[in-house]
């Protein structure tokens, strides 16, 4: 059922492309950041804020497309507090073909925050996040 109010079901100006924001078609929203270099400094893969309707339940996958053996740091913050924060050790050898997703609920009203870093080099490494999920009323 698509939200009451919800506006432009498409979320947004580029509703097929990459950002940091979240989009909303009907009953799912997505997100995907694009290829985004992540270096030693904490990097914003995704930064949104959930609709005032509904509440999500949402799947997250990380992706490297580089080769080097380096070690990440992924964190999830929901408003300002950390959720989740994950060591991903000796990518993309581990995850040659991404992560098993994060599974989440996001409560309507949330500020939401997705973060990597690279713990073993200044080097900028090319990763992408997805978000995919369902609106439930």
């Amino acid at each position: 059922m698509a939200l009451a109010g919800a506006g432009n079901v498409s979320g947004g100006a580029n509703p097929s492309g990459t950002g940091s924001s979240i989009n909303y078609i009907g009953d799912h929203v997505y997100a995907y950041s694009g290829v985004i270099s992540v270096t030693n400094a904490a990097t914003t893969m995704l930064q949104f804020n959930t609709a005032s309707e509904g509440y999500i339940l949402a799947d997250i996958q990380m992706f490297c497309g580089d080769s080097e053996t380096n070690d990440f740091d992924f964190a999830l913050k929901i408003n300002g507090e950390t959720i989740s924060n994950l060591q991903l050790d000796n990518t993309p050898q581990q995850y040659a073909y991404g992560n098993y997703p994060l599974q989440v609920i996001l409560a309507p009203d949330s500020r939401v925050e997705i973060i990597m870093s690279n713990q073993s080099s200044s080097t900028g490494r090319e990763w992408t996040i997805s978000l995919t999920g369902r609106v439930y009323a």
